[in-house]
């Protein structure tokens, strides 16, 4: 990693050292044979960042996992979902940062929160905001090969 690609990623990003603590966290939902391809956490103070405790997304080779502390990290909630179900994914470009919105069976009451929270859905749609626009755009392009090599479309 040159030393202009090394401050760019801290400055948008997660440094190495931390990308390797939030897998730790996740590392109990990984199967055999999978790869963590990349790692994003929403910027914190951007218009739909998250000041105290953002989602964490991980791009893995098989599936989207999605880790969501809550209660000031107290607890978490993780959801994944294999690229086959994954229905549709598009990019939202903001000012300040980007937003992905990903359809997908069920998301529905998986995005609906607990009573009293904000949302992170959109009915069946699930919304991350927030997100770094080259990590967005890197994870957009993984969704769309994996999904579409799943499915036969042979997306290039």
């Amino acid at each position: 990693m040159n030393k202009d690609t090394k401050s760019k990623s801290r400055k948008h990003g997660l440094s190495p050292k931390q990308k390797q603590t939030e897998v730790e966290k996740i590392r109990e939902y990984l199967d055999e044979g999978e790869d963590i391809l990349v790692v994003s956490r929403p910027q914190r103070i951007v218009p739909g960042g998250s000041l105290i405790t953002p989602n964490i997304i991980f791009a893995i080779n098989k599936k989207l996992i999605i880790r969501n502390p809550t209660m000031f990290g107290l607890r978490e909630n993780v959801e994944y979902f294999h690229y086959s179900k994954i229905i549709n994914i598009k990019h939202e470009q903001g000012h300040f940062s980007s937003i992905l919105v990903i359809t997908a069976p069920g998301m529905g009451t998986s995005a609906r929160p607990p009573k009293g929270s904000a949302p992170w859905g959109r009915s069946e749609d699930g919304m991350i905001d927030g997100i770094p626009r080259e990590d967005a755009v890197t994870i957009l392009k993984i969704v769309m090969r994996k999904s579409a090599k799943l499915s036969g479309a042979g997306y290039e």
